[in-house]
């Protein structure tokens, strides 16, 4: 079965999971899955794919928490391709191979055709890492929507 193949994803089991996380940490994460990459502008750059998730991180005003916490799990879907990023504070904790180790995990499941499964797995070990370094407050709130977008 070809990677990132007709899998589909069950929002409401990677929204439950994304709240589960965030009993544990005051980060916040969101999920954003691209049907087709718009790419054009980014051509130039050295990962195109995590080019497309910062201009999303962008879009989606995730650099806005208070702490500088947010991360974003972006899928592109034709491309068979994804990129796990966070904000400027989350990189002195968190380095290129955990990201990479991230979508490591959404790809190896997504080529089994379980891409919810792979996304979740992963949000496990965000939670994992990010509530050592952002444990989550008694006064936390929830900064970002937690629903799952795909972009058609």
């Amino acid at each position: 079965m070809p990677l990132f193949a007709k899998s589909a994803i069950d929002s409401s089991l990677v929204e439950s999971a994304i709240q589960q996380l965030e009993l544990q940490t005051s980060a916040e994460v969101r999920v954003y899955i691209e049907k087709n990459a718009k790419l054009q502008d980014l051509a130039q750059s050295t990962n195109p794919i995590i080019a497309r998730a910062q201009q999303i991180f962008t879009q989606l005003e995730m650099q806005q928490t208070a702490a500088n916490n947010g991360v974003l799990i972006y899928v592109a879907l034709k491309q068979r391709r994804c990129a796990v990023i966070g904000d400027s504070g989350i990189h002195q904790f968190v380095n290129d191979d955990f990201w990479q180790r991230c979508c490591d995990v959404i790809t190896a499941q997504a080529a089994q055709g379980n891409l919810t499964k792979g996304i979740i797995a992963a949000l496990y070990l965000l939670a994992e890492k990010l509530s050592l370094h952002f444990p989550r407050q008694a006064d936390d709130i929830d900064e970002l929507p937690n629903e799952v977008i795909i972009d058609e």
